[in-house]
This record gives structure tokens, C-alpha cells and sequence, in this order.
């Protein structure tokens, strides 16, 4: 099956995909796997050169590195590398080209930088980075399999240039709300319980002025201390929507 395993040296991974999808799975494990597959067949990266797949230690932290070009496969989905690493990682870091993004279950330190396409994270609960230049960003940051229960831990931050932003979350969550939707407006899903104000609260936001052709109910801003504030959840979407789901059914990968 060419599922390669070795010890992390570091607590820290570093991966960088050119072209392809990343898949990246935290659980009981005290080392890293990977796999991957090419034209839908697995590849064993121990026989590769170093120029398209590279692993090993790289200063202070552990690097996984494919370097195969754009023209070697006929999409982007005909490259995938799963990954599994320990929960307790500290700190984990993806750089992808052209290619999406799947990350669930950490605990550490995320950061996720995509040129073109999608970022998802799922139930993972420390401090995350976020930057997709041309896509959809989604997170789940909760589940419901017990019960409403919020994953969030830590301070949350993302950026997307040219594309949407979703998040779904319990409407238990407390978290202080930062969002801004500079060409879009921000989608409260049915429920509404992310603008729902508590009993004699009010929500400060700031309406689009109905110079820029939007409807006057329309949000480009929005600031709210969920259920009394937590931890800081930034969205900034420059040319797209934002919109905010209470999660009411079990997460499952996209």
C-alpha cells in the first residue's frame, strides 16, 4: 500500500505541495504516515528523487516536500498525500500551490497558507492561521455527537482573498466575533443565533451603506462577544461572503 512511517524527530511538520490535495489527520500516534497517491495509484515516495519528494529533517522542525511540477498529472486531484501525525503536535504548517487543504483534529499551532483552492479544518482546537488567495475556506469548529459541544480553544484567524468563508459552530460557543466582508456581506444561516442578542443586548454592527448597492440589511462588519466572549475568531473575506452556521449534525470530512 507504500504507507511509509517514520519518528518525528521535531514537534513541528512542515509541508509544501506544489500541486495536489493534503490531507492531514491527527490521532494516537507517536509518528508520522503518509501516503500517496498519483493518477489514483500509490506512489512509494521512498523511491523518488529528492526534487519531487523529499522528507527529513530540516532544522528546527520535520519536512515533508512534493516538488512535482503542474503539467505532471492532468488535475490537481490526481495528487494526494495523506498525512497522519500525533494529536499533541505542536505545530504544524501547510503551503500548497494549487491544490486543497484538509486538516482535522490538532491541537497544536496551524498555519495554512493555499494559492488556489480549498481549506478545510475540522475540530481542531489551537491557535490557527489561515490564508486561501483563490477559494473557499470552511471550518467546523464543533461537534454534536454527545451533544453541542465547541472545539474551540484558542484564537482563530482567516483571510480569504477571492472566495467564501464558512463556519459552523454550536450556538454554545463562546468566542469574541470579528468579521469583515469587504466586496460581500455576512450570512447569519437560518436560526440566526450568531446576531441573536441575548435579552436586553444589543448587536453592534455596521450596515453597508445603500450607496455601495447593497440592501440596508445587508453586514459587511460585524463584532459580537458570543455567549460572553472567548477566545477571538477573525474572518476577513476581501471578494466574498461570510456566513456563520449553527452546527447542528455530526462533522464529517468534506
Amino acid at each position: 500500500h507504500a504507507v511509509h512511517r517514520r519518528d518525528l524527530p521535531h514537534d513541528a511538520l512542515h509541508i509544501t505541495m506544489r500541486v495536489g490535495w493534503v490531507y492531514v489527520s491527527a490521532g494516537a500516534t507517536d509518528s508520522v504516515h503518509w501516503y500517496l497517491r498519483a493518477a489514483g495509484r500509490p506512489v512509494d515516495t521512498q523511491t523518488l528523487p529528492a526534487d519531487l519528494f523529499h522528507v527529513g529533517p530540516a532544522g528546527d522542525r520535520y519536512e515533508m516536500r512534493s516538488g512535482f511540477p503542474e503539467d505532471s498529472f492532468p488535475g490537481q486531484r490526481s495528487l494526494i498525500l495523506e498525512v497522519f501525525v500525533p494529536r499533541d503536535l505542536k505545530t504544524l504548517q501547510i503551503d500548497v500551490g494549487n491544490g486543497n487543504v484538509s486538516v482535522q483534529n490538532l491541537t497544536g499551532e496551524i498555519t495554512v497558507a493555499v494559492q488556489k483552492g480549498y481549506v478545510a479544518m475540522i475540530m481542531c482546537s489551537g491557535p490557527a492561521l489561515i490564508e486561501d488567495r483563490d477559494g473557499l475556506v470552511r471550518l467546523y469548529l464543533g461537534t454534536t455527537r454527545y451533544g453541542p459541544e465547541s472545539a474551540l480553544k484558542s484564537s482563530l484567524s482567516v483571510l480569504g482573498r477571492n472566495g467564501d468563508i464558512e463556519v459552523m459552530f454550536p450556538a454554545s460557543t463562546k468566542a469574541n466575533l470579528d468579521v469583515e466582508a469587504h466586496q460581500g456581506t455576512i450570512v447569519d444561516a437560518p436560526g440566526g443565533f450568531a446576531l441573536r442578542p441575548p435579552r436586553g443586548d444589543t448587536v453592534p454592527v455596521q450596515r453597508v451603506p445603500p450607496v455601495l448597492g447593497l440592501r440596508d440589511t445587508e453586514l459587511r462588519v460585524l463584532h459580537r462577544a458570543l455567549n460572553g466572549g472567548g477566545p477571538n475568531i477573525k474572518l476577513v473575506a476581501l471578494n466574498g461572503n461570510v456566513t456563520l452556521h449553527e452546527l447542528v449534525g455530526e462533522v464529517k470530512s468534506p
